[in-house]
């Protein structure tokens, strides 16, 4: 199972320390180097009443943290072991859909560029990351450079929190400027309307099987055919779920 925040989470509204969401930090300003692999919590009641349903592996990641990138999600076990680490800076979350907007400045004309710009930076590196004893002066802490870098080299891949068409093709944009970029979709409510466009680059999405009505302007052409019509034309689709409904996700596989 994809984009949960299984073993993060137990109540999202705790009164206590909920892992699944962070405050703004000096160390990581863009969010790009929390990594998950440290809080997970192999206890979480959730956890196991997923595996309950058949669900062994999920694909797990901070989803707010009051900057651009959501962190390094993690790839977990199920299975209960101590250490359900299977895979850590398995990928790296990144949303642009108007919700994330809203954060961040409160237009698609800032959030763009700010992210070109961190990726640029990380992209002038040519996959050398930033040693403890090198001079540096970019506008990045090392922090986030060194992780990013990881982004644009292709070792960690990148995955798009994206719904409307517009917004679906301007991240397929960034493969041409960073062409060792590893792309994935997520939500995609609208990527049936560019299926092709999908398809022709070989990126992957991660769906959520509900959405069939607009929950925002972002979503207006929503629609249960969303997967069949993504298949059809030849893309890879998994299934994403809300973390406290992850064990109906075979349910929800077959419909």
């Amino acid at each position: 199972m994809s984009n949960s925040q299984l073993g993060l989470v137990e109540v999202g509204f705790s009164a206590g320390i909920v892992d699944s969401s962070a405050d703004h930090s000096e160390f990581s300003p863009l969010g790009a180097a929390a990594d998950v692999s440290y809080a997970i919590n192999p206890a979480s009641s959730l956890m196991g009443i997923t595996r309950m349903e058949g669900v062994t592996l999920a694909g797990t990641s901070m989803n707010y943290t009051h900057a651009m990138f959501q962190g390094q999600g993690a790839v977990i076990s199920l299975s209960g072991a101590e250490q359900p680490v299977v895979k850590a800076a398995a990928f790296m979350p990144l949303n642009v859909s108007g919700r994330a907007v809203d954060g961040l400045g409160g237009s698609r004309a800032l959030l763009w560029p700010q992210l070109i710009t961190a990726l640029d930076e990380a992209m002038a590196r040519n996959g050398k990351l930033l040693g403890l004893d090198e001079e540096y002066h970019g506008a990045l802490t090392r922090a986030d450079l060194n992780s990013l870098i990881q982004v644009v080299s292709g070792k960690v891949r990148l995955l798009v929190e994206v719904q409307r068409a517009a917004d679906i093709r301007q991240v397929l944009s960034l493969i041409k400027r960073y062409p060792d970029l590893q792309l994935a979709l997520s939500g995609a409510s609208e990527a049936w309307m560019v299926a092709g466009q999908i398809a022709e680059v070989s990126v992957p999405v991660v769906i959520n099987p509900e959405s069939n009505l607009p929950y925002d302007f972002d979503q207006l052409a929503a629609t249960l055919a969303n997967a069949g019509r993504l298949a059809d034309a030849g893309v890879s689709v998994c299934i994403g779920m809300n973390t406290h409904n992850a064990r109906l996700i075979t349910q929800y596989a077959m419909r």
